[in-house]
């Protein structure tokens, strides 16, 4: 196994494990993440290359919508974050939250 594969399993490990403790930040690391795979992906195409998953190599068109689907969950990850963030202040706080005038 190379340097980059090794560093990506590392980092969605890590991805992972943050996402359990906190969803937002972890979303905002898939999303990073998630761009570096893409990044490195397409690094391999334009060389000739293809990724593969579980040793089979599939089209640049499946990768760029494999990795949009985890670009989509990251972000859906973030706006639920968000939105549970937003709940424990307004709760917290004891009452509903001020509308923006």
């Amino acid at each position: 196994m190379d340097n980059a594969r090794i560093g990506l399993l590392i980092g969605v490990v890590v991805v992972v494990l943050i996402s359990r403790f906190n969803r937002m930040i972890g979303g905002i690391l898939g999303v990073l993440l998630t761009a570096a795979i893409a990044w490195w992906g397409m690094g391999l195409y334009s060389s000739g290359n293809a990724v593969g998953i579980i040793g089979t190599p599939i089209s640049k068109t499946a990768f760029m919508i494999f990795v949009g689907v985890f670009f989509l969950f990251n972000l859906f990850s973030i706006w639920m974050g968000f939105k549970s963030r937003k709940k424990r202040s307004v709760d917290s706080a004891g009452g509903k939250p001020e509308k923006p005038r």
